[in-house]
């Protein structure tokens, strides 16, 4: 017979109510999620995922204000000569890459 133990975790309130919402889409409890996690764990030995430091494109990595102002600067001197793209077309261009429909 399996025993239970009980786990109390504490979580940030917006990603608890969120996560549940996604879980439950998916027939899921929380409770249900997390004991497949465990499972998980136990059969691969870790965590079942990637876990990485995200890192940021350079083009959005600023050192200092200096950096940020720079780089603005460099923004708008594009938009001045029109060395942009409409966003529309931008987004027509997705659509079309990986088959999306509005």
């Amino acid at each position: 017979m399996a025993k239970n133990s009980t786990i109390n975790l504490r979580v940030d309130s917006e990603v608890k109510e969120e996560a549940g919402e996604i879980l439950m889409s998916l027939g899921l409890t929380l409770s249900q999620a997390f004991n497949l996690l465990l499972h998980q764990v136990r059969l691969v030995r870790g965590l079942p995922f990637e876990v990485r430091q995200h890192t940021p494109p350079e083009s959005i990595v600023f050192n200092n204000s200096q950096d940020l102002y720079e780089k603005l600067n460099v923004g708008r001197e594009q938009i001045r000569q029109r060395q942009v793209i409409d966003a529309n077309l931008v987004m027509e261009r997705l659509g079309e890459k990986y088959d999306l429909r509005r």
